[in-house]
């Protein structure tokens, strides 16, 4: 199966300094990260190494990183094999040639590269580091930011002419997305609960540290805390 995909401007910006890039680049790119015998989990560091193989070219780097890690994450969601992911992003490349400014040369330079895109999309390290993303976000709503905020209640005498005391409470406002957007919660807390709270936030963490240094040191597998150095360069 082919999946024809729908190009944006910029994408198809990124896709102009990847075919520029050319096979011989693109090769040696897969060279240096096959050499590196390890399992990337951060898109830092698929990031890092392809930066270094193309020291001299900052921004054809940066759109390759780009490029291998979404349609990778596309390949693996639809089911495709680099192959006919390959294959539709030069049919769709074909037909946006016309009214996207691409013309037949340019179009036959990225023909002359897919061999090596598909090569570099087949790489073990970009399939772990794909799947390693994948998972991280693979939940039915994703956390995007909370807010505790402090209420405080005035209590008024019989005839509502005098403030007499005050209830102070918090409020936590979580906001989060799924697949049907956005959405926030709003959940009324005492002091007893934003301890708690605290304290399982606080085990949360001694948790995650034990559980990557018990499996990295007992399994020696690479491994990862989600949201850690996630925009490291």
């Amino acid at each position: 199966m082919t999946v024809r995909l729908k190009l944006r401007p910029d994408h198809l910006a990124e896709l102009a300094l990847v075919r520029d890039v050319g096979p011989k680049k693109i090769d040696a790119v897969c060279i240096a990260l096959s050499d590196l015998g390890q399992q990337l989990l951060e898109p830092h560091a698929l990031r890092a190494s392809i930066a270094q193989a193309l020291a001299e070219e900052p921004e054809p780097a940066r759109a390759l990183s780009s490029q291998v890690l979404s349609l990778s994450m596309l390949a693996r969601r639809e089911r495709l094999t680099p192959q006919q992911v390959v294959d539709g992003l030069t049919e769709s490349l074909t037909g946006a040639s016309t009214d996207k400014g691409w013309d037949e040369a340019e179009v036959d330079r990225w023909r002359a590269i897919a061999p090596s895109l598909i090569r570099l999309l087949s790489l073990p390290q970009v399939v772990t580091i794909t799947k390693a993303v994948d998972l991280k976000y693979d939940y039915a709503n994703i956390f995007s930011t909370g807010r505790m905020i402090a209420d405080i209640r005035p209590i008024f005498d019989s005839d509502a002419e005098h403030i007499v005391g005050a209830v102070i409470a918090c409020t936590l406002r979580l906001s989060y997305h799924n697949s049907e957007g956005s959405h926030s919660l709003s959940i009324a807390m005492d002091s007893k609960d934003v301890h708690a709270m605290r304290a399982e936030c606080e085990r949360a963490l001694k948790k995650s540290a034990t559980a990557l240094q018990q499996v990295t040191s007992r399994l020696d597998i690479p491994a990862t805390i989600s949201g850690d150095d996630d925009d490291a360069d």
